[in-house]
């Protein structure tokens, strides 16, 4: 059975209702943007060496075994023994038997309000953005 463990708790970031702002493709990994309940903040978390990318809507998402005292929202967890991990790394040893950078990789889980974002990567780096007000906004 999978188990998730916690890689950060960020209790008063803002994972639920509209707490993603966005999901980016960059030449290096995957970014994703998180609101924190201070407006002038925002999380960043960069994915790299990324083999998979899953966004289901949370009504689908199987939390048997990734739930950590009920609950997954408002933290970057990793789940160890994934079934999602093993069913990559068999399908690239059909393709490639000598392959081996599925081992490395690890299984990341953002849950939202609406949507659950499931990263497999190698690492991931957490990083605060500070906003600044303009034309009536926070931005970057």
């Amino acid at each position: 059975m999978p188990k998730a463990v916690v890689v950060q708790d960020l209790t008063r970031v803002t994972f639920d209702h509209s707490g993603l702002v966005s999901l980016t493709y960059t030449t290096d990994g995957i970014v994703v943007a998180v609101q924190d309940d201070d407006p002038r903040t925002r999380w960043r978390y960069k994915f790299a060496t990324v083999q998979a990318v899953r966004v289901t809507t949370s009504d689908c998402f199987d939390y048997t075994g990734v739930l950590i005292d009920n609950k997954l929202s408002r933290r970057l967890v990793e789940i160890l023994g994934s079934s999602w991990l093993k069913a990559l790394a068999a399908e690239l040893r059909e393709h490639d038997a000598s392959a081996t950078f599925m081992d490395k990789s690890r299984h990341f889980v953002l849950a939202f309000h609406e949507q659950v974002i499931e990263i497999a990567a190698w690492v991931v780096e957490a990083e605060p953005v500070q906003l600044r007000y303009a034309g009536g906004q926070w931005v970057e």
